[in-house]
């Protein structure tokens, strides 16, 4: 069937299903294969979603602006990551008094992946002959997603008088609607949280099992409903 499809949909096709199937895997080897099956069609979504409106914007332009407005595109996905940075580097001294200082989780690993993944990355835009304009702009995306995971692959996990601070943000209490310990050999621990967006309202994070107890206990304490 691929083969008598043409190669402008082919090659789409194979690189959507490559990253699909990489996120589904890497997600399964964090959370868990029911969490990320639950995951993958929203991820899925967003992901094609976004990468067929930047084919169509690309497509629909003159040759002689696709530079350009590539350059915009990674400048602004390096504002992004640097707005959140900003938005939650000052979060930890708000948390209020550490209840339970748990440590990094696994989740935080993701984080120091995916910031070795962009330093290499780095390297080559670096080392490239033609160090022009647009190359600087991509270079300065790649520096930025960089340091905001390493700077979420560094945090500690812990459940403070405010909330939950994981991956560099608090969670506050009155944020969490309801909360359960998924099913499986794996100790993961899922957030339904208030959010505008159902995209962005489910969060898991796995729990060290000698933990969870002591983690149980106070989300019994703070949060109304469980399920």
């Amino acid at each position: 069937m691929l083969a008598k499809m043409p190669p402008w949909v082919v090659f789409p096709l194979i690189f959507f299903a490559l990253v699909i199937g990489l996120f589904y895997v890497f997600d399964a080897c964090l959370s868990g294969i029911r969490v990320a099956a639950r995951r993958l069609p929203s991820f899925a979504v967003v992901f094609v979603g976004t990468m067929l409106a930047l084919l169509v914007l690309l497509g629909s332009i003159p040759a002689s602006w696709r530079g350009r407005v590539s350059s915009v595109i990674s400048l602004a996905c390096a504002g992004c990551l640097w707005a959140y940075f900003l938005t939650y580097i000052g979060q930890e001294p708000r948390a209020g008094r550490v209840l339970l200082d748990i440590g990094r989780s696994g989740s935080h690993a993701a984080g120091g992946i995916v910031a070795c993944l962009a330093l290499g990355l780095l390297i080559r835009e670096i080392f490239e002959a033609d160090l022009g304009l647009e190359r600087i702009y991509r270079i300065v995306a790649l520096l930025s997603l960089g340091m905001l995971n390493l700077f979420i692959g560094l945090s500690r996990l812990k459940i403070t008088e405010q909330g939950i601070f994981w991956a560099r943000r608090l969670i506050k209490w009155e944020e969490i609607k309801t909360y359960k310990w998924e099913k499986g050999r794996r100790c993961l621990l899922t957030l339904n949280l208030f959010r505008r967006l159902p995209l962005f309202d489910e969060v898991n994070i796995p729990i060290p099992p000698s933990h969870k107890d002591a983690v149980d206990n106070l989300l019994r304490e703070n949060v109304s409903d469980s399920t």
